[in-house]
């Protein structure tokens, strides 16, 4: 998607919400790839320091995420099989047109367990209902972990 230069967050909230004019801005930049990334190139190199500014804001947002996944890959991870849930999501996308994602059956990171980021514990889901989840319920949860966790969600 085409960059949106200048204005304030509110205009840019705005301008992201319509639908239409982000169809034409992706169709733009289809068309026009290699202009738009010649632009961000020439744009990094004269601004280096605003770019380290925002890959560091940009790590400090989801950098926790990407340490947590790191720590969960065991050595005898097999990639192949891992590499073919991520095949699968993308064939889903493709032919449906509905977004699918990987899905951790065993949350990566949470207060009471940690799941490993390998073949075993992986599924291909809807976005929606992997979003849905959150990283709240896995199977063969126990009860009274899943009462407190319903309890604190009425509460809030």
């Amino acid at each position: 998607m085409a960059l949106f230069m200048g204005g304030t967050s509110y205009e840019r909230k705005r301008y992201l919400a319509d639908p239409n004019r982000r169809n034409s801005a992706k169709k733009w930049y289809e068309a026009n790839k290699v202009r738009a990334l010649a632009t961000r190139l020439t744009y990094a190199q004269q601004h280096p320091e605003i770019v380290r500014a925002a890959k560091r804001r940009y790590v400090a947002r989801h950098g926790h995420y990407t340490r947590r996944l790191n720590q969960a890959i065991p050595k005898w991870t097999n990639f192949v099989a891992i590499w073919w849930f991520y095949e699968e999501r993308d064939r889903l996308i493709v032919e449906t047109g509905i977004k699918h994602h990987v899905h951790h059956i065993v949350p990566i990171s949470n207060d009471w367990v940690c799941g490993l980021h390998n073949e075993f514990n992986l599924q291909v889901t809807t976005a929606k209902e992997n979003l849905s989840m959150s990283n709240r319920f896995w199977p063969d949860m126990p009860e009274f972990l899943d009462q407190s966790v319903r309890y604190k969600k009425l509460r809030n």
